[in-house]
């Protein structure tokens, strides 16, 4: 049997679309119909599965909701990274748990569409990513270096003289049409509430391209701990 991944808290499969080239089965779950999802899917509340579900897999995504990070409007959306933390603690499984710069994440590195490991994104989304194993930070530009970015406001077009099929854009809201974003992100399943809280597939390609790196030749995986 080859690599197994699990993706918890997989929407619409941005995560699960970069682990494609590293796995060789994935199944995702979350607790809302994701009908776009483009692997097996399991429609449950993802941290009460039983724990022999959760160990048939070799490795666990989770991207638990953001909400309550990002907005005082979410002031009472749920908190889930303590909790996440803790069963992928306790399973032992190699993990990683991927949320927004505002997240109370630890140890975490950033990755950002401007990084050099990622030439053909354009899109400015800036993501952290706490691991049991080791992710080596790539380079990130200061925030007065990073690159301008398209929006639909017509000021800001007019200054920058920007083109959002050609320059950097902002995967939220209205900022962009869906075709600019599909083509930004390197996604072109989803709809445009999907992809606005979607993973790049090009971040969960670079985590998983270095979780493989720590295997070893019985197909065990090394723990951050036991480095």
């Amino acid at each position: 049997m080859g690599l197994r991944a699990l993706d918890l808290f997989c929407g619409a499969g941005g995560a699960s679309k970069g682990l494609e080239k590293y796995f060789d089965e994935i199944v995702g779950v979350d607790a809302k119909h994701q009908p776009r999802y483009p692997h097996e899917f399991i429609r449950h509340d993802a941290l009460s599965m039983p724990d022999s579900f959760y160990f048939e897999f070799d490795f666990i995504w989770a991207s638990p909701p953001c909400q309550a990070f990002v907005s005082m409007s979410y002031r009472d959306a749920p908190n889930l990274i303590l909790k996440t933390r803790q069963l992928l603690t306790k399973l032992t499984i190699p993990w990683v748990i991927e949320n927004v710069p505002s997240a109370p994440l630890l140890k975490f590195i950033t990755l950002c569409g401007t990084m050099e490991e990622f030439p053909f994104l354009r899109v400015i989304r800036h993501r952290r990513f706490e691991s049991s194993f080791f992710i080596p930070q790539p380079y990130h530009l200061a925030a007065d270096e990073h690159p301008p970015v398209y929006s639909f406001d017509r000021r800001a077009k007019r200054l920058q003289g920007l083109n959002e099929d050609e320059d950097y854009i902002t995967v939220a809201g209205n900022n962009a049409s869906l075709g600019a974003m599909s083509d930004a992100m390197g996604i072109w399943w989803m709809t445009r509430p999907e992809i606005t809280q979607a993973v790049p597939p090009v971040y969960s390609s670079y985590i998983a391209k270095h979780f493989i790196k720590t295997l070893t030749p019985d197909g065990s995986a090394i723990l951050a701990r036991d480095l």
